[in-house]
């Protein structure tokens, strides 16, 4: 079975509110909150399996933050990277519906 995270998304989506929220209102704080509730998302979402959509996902949201709103892009481009190699070599471990997830969130962090 796969582990129940009940605040992941929480997490996540607050990453994900500051990062929109930078691209209107690019000051630090937001910035600096962006980064902090995607590594407590990162962080919460490694007890998930490498291939989890929900981890995919939040790998490939973190990337494009670091990338477009932190300009950090060896960052974002080691966070894309290290979420596709993980997720790689388990794909054969998939049933048909997880393997289709998977690879569609995987080629948008190619």
């Amino acid at each position: 079975p796969i582990p129940c995270v009940p605040w992941q998304s929480q997490t996540s989506g607050h990453g994900d509110y500051y990062r929109y929220l930078s691209e209107f209102m690019p000051t630090d704080d937001n910035h600096q909150n962006a980064k902090k509730f995607y590594e407590d998302a990162t962080e919460v979402a490694s007890a998930l399996p490498e291939t989890h959509p929900t981890r995919l996902g939040l790998a490939l949201n973190y990337s494009v933050c670091c990338y477009e709103i932190l300009d950090k892009k060896d960052t974002a481009c080691e966070i894309a990277k290290k979420a596709f190699d993980s997720a790689i070599d388990k794909l054969d471990t998939l049933n048909d519906n997880s393997y289709k997830d998977s690879t569609l969130i995987m080629q948008r962090s190619r």
